[in-house]
């Protein structure tokens, strides 16, 4: 199972958690959120990708997810939140 987390802020109203985990067979990752109160709920983040594919997030300055959908193959795509959210980068090219 893929997992990945990110969080920013100290404590009550300023902490954000955000976990990203795959659904289904393994081919969507789906978020679950934490804004310090109300509780955890379902998050708007959903993507497709690549079964199998690992998740990595990180919060500042912009809230950004990373994953393998199937762009160029093996690619990982960078998707970034800025009221709503979007593509940053369709495929990173490898390291």
């Amino acid at each position: 199972m893929s997992l990945g987390v990110t969080s920013w802020g100290e404590s009550g109203s300023s902490l954000g958690i955000r976990l990203y985990y795959a659904s289904g067979q393994g081919s969507v990752i789906k978020e679950h959120a934490w804004d310090g109160s109300g509780g955890w709920y379902d998050g708007g983040f959903q993507q497709s990708c690549v079964p199998g594919s690992r998740v990595a997030a990180i919060p500042a300055p912009v809230l950004r997810v990373y994953l393998q959908n199937g762009t160029d193959n093996s690619g990982v795509t960078e998707f970034m939140w800025s009221n709503g959210w979007s593509v940053g980068h369709a495929a990173l090219p490898p390291a």
